[in-house]
């Protein structure tokens, strides 16, 4: 039976590989310092289109099952997983983008 080459990591098509990837990786961190942050308004007025959107699905699986035992939780649950990741993320991008972005600058 013929054995089979196995190419190695360190090869010349990784390394170019290699150079595309971190080239791809820098063009979305510049860009993403390029881009505009969201005000904290901007973030109420998300949370509140999802607040408003997570209590229409209650009502209406609450019309349509005709039973809320347990909706309320997963519904609130819902609602405060997205205000924890809207907190977050304001976060992050007043820490952590912002001061990259300026460095560069």
């Amino acid at each position: 039976m013929a054995k089979k080459k196995q190419r190695s990591p360190s090869g010349p098509a990784d390394s170019g590989a290699l150079a595309a990837t971190s080239t791809d990786q820098e063009a979305v961190v510049e860009a993403a310092a390029h881009s505009r942050l969201f005000s904290v308004k901007e973030y109420v007025i998300l949370n509140l289109v999802w607040d408003a959107f997570c209590i229409l699905m209650l009502v209406l699986v609450a019309v349509v099952l005709k039973e809320t035992r347990g909706l309320i939780f997963f519904f609130a649950l819902l609602m405060a997983g997205f205000l924890f990741v809207s907190i977050f993320d304001y976060a992050y991008d007043r820490v952590v983008a912002r001061p990259a972005g300026r460095q560069k600058a």
